[in-house]
């Protein structure tokens, strides 16, 4: 019951007792595993109830998630100078709240330290032109995410980056980075059918397709490349294509 929103449980904490009451004596895994599904699809459906237009929100969120990646990928932060650390941070605690208009200037002082050469940039391009639109979009406000999603960057930065090589290091973290990103991207595939809106297809494309491209375009090549990177990028972009098709299909049901 708590994975509920707090306004959902306050209309419906009665109704959702009495679901389980008729289960008393047994440990009821249906009804069980029927809240728990119900609590992922109110957060959905709370997420579209918001002002803020499903691409800005589906933009906002890809950008967040291209920028953990990147920080995470790119840099060591422990071999970075203290400040560069700090700004980071604060980049990322932006991003999270919402504030795109400042997060833009900071996003250049924070990607342009870092030695890139052209083909690199991409990801970074990517985020910047997005926080660009997010800053001149008239909009009232993004929405700003919970201080929880501030635990991603520790995980990300915990687990290295997935691709390449990497497939065939054998090391633990790599099935548990593959698993982590399966999981998220089957979950806006079920988001999208829930709430019927297409932010959560718009911002797994953003992250998968723009990490597609800096592989195919950063020193990999998927038409050379093993079996292994092909069924990662090829079951990665499958997950995205069916969530995209699911918002064209909820649309049209709309």
């Amino acid at each position: 019951m708590r994975l509920y929103p707090s306004d959902y449980r306050d209309k419906r904490s009665e109704e959702l007792i009495d679901t389980l009451m008729p289960a008393s004596g047994r440990f009821p895994v249906r009804e069980m595993w029927a809240l728990v599904a119900g609590a992922f699809a109110a957060h959905a459906l709370r997420a579209r109830a918001t002002r803020v237009p499903w691409w800005a929100d589906g933009l906002h969120l890809g950008v967040f998630v291209l920028t953990v990646a990147q920080l995470a990928k790119a840099v060591n932060p422990l071999h970075q100078r203290p400040m560069w650390c700090v700004e980071a941070i604060i980049l990322l605690v932006l991003i999270a709240r919402g504030r795109g208009r400042l997060a833009l200037p900071l996003s250049l002082v924070v990607f342009g330290v870092l030695p890139y050469g052209l083909t690199p940039w991409i990801r970074p391009g990517v985020i910047i032109a997005g926080l660009a639109v997010l800053a001149v979009w008239p909009g009232k406000g993004l929405a700003k995410r919970s201080w929880a999603w501030l635990l991603v960057p520790a995980f990300w930065w915990w687990l290295a980056p997935v691709g390449s090589f990497s497939l065939y290091s054998g090391l633990p973290w790599v099935p548990v980075r593959l698993g982590v990103e399966a999981l998220l991207l089957v979950w806006a595939v079920w988001a999208t059918m829930a709430a019927r809106d297409a932010r959560w297809a718009l911002a797994s494309a953003i992250y998968v397709w723009t990490s597609l491209a800096l592989f195919q375009f950063g020193g990999g090549d998927l038409t050379w490349h093993s079996t292994r990177d092909f069924l990662y990028w090829g079951g990665s972009s499958l997950l995205v294509l069916v969530s995209v098709g699911m918002a064209r299909r909820s649309k049209r049901v709309i």
